[in-house]
Parts: structure tokens; sequence; C-alpha cells
């Protein structure tokens, strides 16, 4: 995907009711429009995490005096578990316990409390119980491809795990002990990233990940499962780093 298509899509995506929308209008997967907004919402979500936690006291009496979670969380723009998260630790509610509140939101005593968040997981992106559990699945599901992709072709590699047990701090998803020739370059790591290469998601990902398997294990892969922007700027790009998605594994 170009970063001008790109671009609008991402301005496009506001909410979870523009997923069906978009992928109407644009011809596209709606688990990619998915994917996109849930990077877009952690991105938004750790900008605004301190204005929203400072707030918090005075977001709770607004629920006191008779707003939803729900409709609190909308008219700040911040996710809904984390707004009656910050709200209700004025009340003396531990993270432990919302932590249980969220998983067996049933058991608790209080109706009206029950009533909202059970609203508040339901319209949840990313940090409900199911949100995290879909997440996971999703990273899981990707490396299970990727390590198939690889057994097929013969390619031996130490799995993160495997390499976690020795001196390394950092380590790829595959690191290959003998390495194979792609896109005219001859690789040692694979890194699979569930997610949409965008710039931004690059960058941090290179800084935090990528450039550091550059340095202790030579030239590699990161596949970005859902796409990645393939206009890319040159500046921003590792010579040592082929970039793929999943056309690759198809």
């Amino acid at each position: 995907m170009y970063s001008t298509e790109y671009q609008r899509i991402y301005n496009g995506l506001k909410s979870p009711q523009d997923i069906k929308r978009l992928a109407k209008e644009e011809g596209l997967d709606e688990e990619l429009l998915l994917v996109i907004l849930t990077q877009k919402t952690v991105r938004s979500t750790k900008r605004d995490y301190y204005a929203i936690k400072k707030k918090a006291p005075s977001l709770l009496g607004e629920w006191m005096h008779g707003k939803s979670f729900l409709q609190i969380a909308h008219e700040n723009s911040f996710p809904p578990v984390l707004t009656a998260s910050l709200m209700l630790q004025h009340t003396g509610v531990t993270k432990k316990q919302f932590k249980n509140y969220l998983r067996d939101p049933d058991r608790i005593n209080d109706e009206r409390l029950k009533k909202d968040l059970k609203e508040a997981i339901e319209e949840e992106l990313i940090y409900s119980p199911e949100g995290t559990r879909i997440q996971f699945e999703r990273g899981k599901d990707v490396e299970r491809i990727v390590k198939k992709w690889l057994d097929q072709r013969r390619v031996k590699y130490i799995t993160e795990q495997e390499a976690k047990k020795g001196n390394y701090t950092k380590t790829p998803d595959f690191n290959l002990e003998s390495p194979f020739k792609m896109q005219g370059k001859w690789l040692n790591w694979v890194e699979c990233k569930a997610s949409f290469g965008d710039e931004s998601e690059y960058k941090r990902d290179y800084g935090k990940q990528l450039s550091h398997y550059v340095k202790l294990f030579g030239k590699g892969m990161v596949v970005y499962w859902y796409g990645y922007i393939e206009d890319m700027p040159n500046h921003l790009r590792d010579d040592d780093i082929v970039i793929g998605d999943r056309r690759l594994f198809e």
C-alpha cells in the first residue's frame, strides 16, 4: 500500500463502526482495517494517557452524576476500559480488583457499576480480556505460518524461546542457522509482526529491536503480515533489512 492511500484510510478510521464502511468503499479486508485502527488507538492512548489520568477525579464526578463510562470515554476519545480503570482508582478499586472485574463483571454487586463496565468491555477494542486475547492469537498465528513456510523449505533456525536460553538479550522470532536468499540478500533472521508497517511502526520497531538484530546477526527480514508502506522514505530504511508481508508466504 502506498502512503497516500494509507493516510486516507488512517484518517478515515475513527471508531470500530468505520471498519465495515471503509472495507466496502476501499475494497479492503476488515481484519487489515481493524489492525490499523488498533495501532492508531494505541498511539493516541499513549499520547493522551497522562492528561486523562489527571482528569480522572472530575470524570468520576461526571459518572457519579449519571454519565456512563462509555459516554465519558466517547467524549474524551479514550478507550472505554482504560477510562473506567483510571476513574475507579479514585474509589479505592485496586488494579488487581479491576482485573477481576474485567474477567467476571457478573460478580460485581453494584448493579450500575456492573452494567456500565459490561457496556465498556463490550465496545473495548484493545484493553479488554477479549481484545488482549485476539491480539495475542493474531501474533501467534503469524509465527505459525512463517514457521511452516521455513520448515517446508528445510531452513533450520533457532526460535526466540530457544535463543533466550543463551546469552542474547534481544532475539528475533527465527534466528537462522544458515542464511537463505531473498530479494538478492542472504538473510540471517526473521522477525514476525502481526501489524501494518507504516512509518511510525517501522521506526519504533527499528529502534527497539531490528537495529539490534542487525548488529548481532547481520542482514534479516521483518514481516509485517498486514502490509507496509511501499514508498517509505529511503532515509528510514535500513539496507540490511528486507521488509515483507503475507504475500511472500501465500
